[in-house]
């Protein structure tokens, strides 16, 4: 095109235009005497965050810790989400403490499944639910514990040998209301005492029955019903906050400074994570029975279904759990 033609189709005068290109020149000659002075922008461009965690850097005690922020927050009636849950992780308890959780969406979305949560649809809606044997064997384990506290565990009875005499194995199968012929032979009344002895135990377990206590297995992913994991933690946070003290990090440091932390383990210290796990304990315990009353319990299913769950953690930005008690 024309540059008249150009001039006619913009409705600019020769003299403003002239202007314009003669300014410009001008401009440009400043710049090449006076490049330091004439800074090009520079486009600003938003880097996506890397989470700093990933799933395998996650202990145990952390997991637990985010397994009851999701309980503490169905408690609360809140709906749960990615963005909803790591809004609650990444949030500082006191200034100057660290999060419960460093990583990203991918990163919690993963280890989500790794504890035995997975979302699944129901009536339209993407809901967080947790494995029913989880569930299952936590109930159990609380159960059981109230049961011990309250007995005070006095007492444990020793289970059928091969070495008992006859009158141990009738005493045995009398005491459990087993019937039996008396006129039975030993061998007879040693193989229905056997044939009715509970499972079998691990040697562990049978020495400390023999002490008059017994042993009782976590359920799997609830670790903080073991106060030394408290213990653990505590000195690993200590350790960790001063780590590198002095630039320092021969070995002859880091031996000095996991013998700092662990002599900071009291038995005053000790006593109070016991408490503090007793605590959550009878709060895992009201909380099942608060569910158990409620007519829907929307986040307990078995996980070996995996016709709804999705691994594209990008899909569930709509709600993904619902309360489960309504007010």
């Amino acid at each position: 095109m024309h540059p008249s033609h150009t001039l006619e189709s913009k409705g600019d005068s020769k003299s403003r235009v002239l202007y314009v290109v003669s300014d410009w020149l001008e401009f440009i000659g400043y710049w090449k005497k006076n490049p330091e002075e004439v800074a090009t922008p520079q486009k600003k461009r938003k880097l996506k965050p890397i989470p700093r965690v990933s799933v395998e850097a996650i202990d145990d005690f952390d997991r637990g810790v985010i397994r009851r922020a999701i309980y503490g927050m169905y408690d609360r009636n809140e709906h749960v989400t990615l963005d909803t849950l790591l809004d609650v992780l990444r949030a500082n308890p006191e200034p100057g403490t660290a999060s419960i959780f460093e990583g990203g969406r991918t990163t919690l979305y993963k280890l989500l499944h790794e504890i035995g949560f997975s979302w699944q649809k129901t009536s339209g809606r993407r809901v967080l639910m947790e494995d029913v044997n989880v569930a299952a064997k936590r109930i159990a384990f609380l159960r059981e514990y109230r049961k011990l506290a309250a007995e005070n565990n006095n007492f444990v009875e020793k289970l059928p040998t091969k070495s008992w005499r006859k009158e141990e194995y009738a005493a045995w199968l009398t005491k459990h209301n087993i019937k039996f012929d008396p006129s039975a032979m030993k061998m007879e009344l040693m193989s229905k005492a056997l044939a009715h002895k509970p499972e079998k135990r691990f040697k562990i377990d049978e020495m400390v029955r023999e002490c008059g206590h017994q042993v009782l297995r976590l359920p799997p992913y609830h670790c903080q019903y073991n106060p030394i994991e408290l213990v653990w933690a505590n000195c690993k946070g200590y350790y960790k906050k001063h780590t590198g003290r002095n630039n320092k990090f021969d070995d002859a440091a880091v031996r000095a400074l996991w013998q700092e932390a662990l002599a900071r383990v009291t038995p005053e210290s000790w006593s109070k994570n016991v408490d503090h796990t007793e605590k959550i304990i009878n709060d895992d315990w009201a909380r099942e029975m608060k569910m158990d009353a409620s007519e829907t319990q929307p986040f307990i299913i078995q996980l070996d279904n995996n016709e709804s769950d999705s691994d594209d953690e990008e899909e569930e930005e709509e709600v993904l759990a619902i309360p489960l008690l309504s007010d």
